[in-house]
């Protein structure tokens, strides 16, 4: 076997791993907004340790709930609670989605174009909101 041939194959499985960790993440994290008590007597979670050591909320402070009440149909208690969490949700879920197909149909990681305007873009937004979310 060609090292190259190795190297590809072993490039292969750590894709394919990639595309299954982001599907185990979005199982997690809806398992955790439809039992959240039951997740934090279990772990011991009691809120955002952000805001209570230094008294700022932080970009996802309230998500859970916003993600909640979205699950919920509750799309503008959803907005209320956290609307970066319910905007970016979309976003996460179309690159996510659009990387998944573009390996499983056996492309590299390295041909993926990410636009690295709009990354810059959206981490102005996310320092943004929260500036302005506590300064309100």
């Amino acid at each position: 076997m060609q090292p190259n041939n190795l190297q590809r194959k072993l490039e292969r499985k750590l894709e394919l791993f990639l595309v299954l960790f982001f599907v185990l993440i979005i199982v997690a994290v809806l398992i955790y907004v439809q039992y959240p008590y039951t997740v934090s007597q279990l772990t011991g979670y009691t809120g955002c340790s952000v805001y209570e050591t230094f008294d700022i909320k932080c970009p996802t402070c309230r998500g859970t709930r916003a993600v909640s009440a979205l699950m919920d149909g509750r799309l503008f208690d959803a907005l209320q609670y956290n609307a970066l969490v319910i905007v970016t949700i979309p976003i996460v879920l179309y690159y996510g989605i659009r990387t998944s197909v573009f390996i499983l149909k056996g492309n590299s990681m390295e041909e993926l174009r990410i636009n690295t305007k709009f990354i810059w873009f959206w981490l102005v937004v996310i320092i943004l909101f929260t500036v302005i979310r506590n300064l309100v």
